[in-house]
C-alpha cells in the first residue's frame, strides 16, 4: 500500500517498479480503504482466491 497523494510521484513510482521487478509484491495500491477502492477489490480478490481452494463457497 502507498499513500494515495505520493502515488503519482516519480520517487514512489520508482519505489514501486523495483519491488515489482524484484518480485517482492504481488499487488500494489493506493492505501484508499473505500469501499469498490483498487485496494477493496484486490484484497477481496485474493480472499476469494483462497476460499475457493479451501473448499468454500464464494458468494
Amino acid at each position: 500500500m502507498l499513500d494515495p497523494y505520493q502515488w503519482t510521484e516519480p520517487r514512489s513510482l520508482d519505489k514501486v517498479s523495483r519491488l515489482i521487478a524484484e518480485d517482492r509484491v504481488n499487488y500494489v495500491a493506493p492505501a484508499d480503504y473505500q469501499p469498490k477502492s483498487q485496494l477493496d477489490v484486490i484484497v477481496k480478490g485474493a480472499l476469494g482466491r483462497i476460499a475457493l481452494r479451501a473448499g468454500l463457497k464464494v458468494v
